[in-house]
């Protein structure tokens, strides 16, 4: 039986090694591929969601800057509603 040489068996280690490395790589890729469109529509989901929080978000701001605008105005209304006048 012949001997393998040191090289060659280092040699062959290195390609059986580069062998796994491109099976493992095109393990990863397909992996990621198949989870692509779950992601796609997730970020679709938050996108939608975000949009819907912020037009909340914009509508209890509204209402707040009214709520102000009529809380600024009270005293004077309550001052008017009793007939209280101030002294001239």
């Amino acid at each position: 039986m012949a001997k393998r040489s040191p090289a060659s068996n280092s040699h062959t280690g290195l390609e059986e090694a580069t062998r796994q490395l491109e099976i493992a790589m095109a393990t990863a890729i397909q992996t990621q591929a198949s989870f692509m469109p779950q992601i796609a529509q997730q970020r679709q989901q938050s996108d939608e969601r975000f949009a819907r929080i912020e037009a909340s978000l914009a509508e209890v701001i509204r209402v707040l800057n009214e709520h102000t605008a009529i809380l600024e105005r009270l005293p004077e209304a309550v001052r008017d509603k009793i007939g209280f006048k101030g002294q001239p």
